[in-house]
């Protein structure tokens, strides 16, 4: 039987957020959605910067603003769940400063270096 596919964050993922926001990560067990599988080279965008538009987002796919990166895409409001029951103080920042990837179909993508892949316990 197939089991549920976890990550977790075991150093600072980079990105744009202040170091001690980006900290409160380490340790989460964040979900995978059920189709990622493994760790893979997704285009992605700062969370602060990159584009919020569907315009903006075309934009920079064809001018090359998306950069490819490997790592794990987790759903935001998985993350989110999973990271306010470990730091609300730093899930609340996220809210106010990100509330434009506060939505479904919305990822982070957490880079591969910086996460080890969980199962649930009797999953094989």
């Amino acid at each position: 039987m197939f089991g549920r596919r976890y990550i977790r964050i075991i150093a600072t993922p980079p990105g744009e957020a202040p170091q001690q926001v980006r900290e409160a990560w380490v340790g989460v067990r964040l979900p995978l959605p059920f189709l990622v599988t493994k760790s893979k080279a997704w285009r992605s965008a700062g969370v602060m910067t990159g584009p919020r538009t569907l315009v903006e987002k075309f934009s920079a796919l064809w001018s090359g603003k998306l950069e490819r990166k490997p790592g794990y895409a987790v759903r935001v409001m998985d993350a989110m769940t999973a990271l306010e029951q470990v730091h609300s103080e730093a899930a609340s920042g996220w809210r106010q400063n990100t509330s434009h990837l506060l939505r479904p179909g919305k990822c982070f993508v957490f880079a591969a270096d910086v996460c080890i892949e969980e199962r649930d316990p009797g999953a094989d």
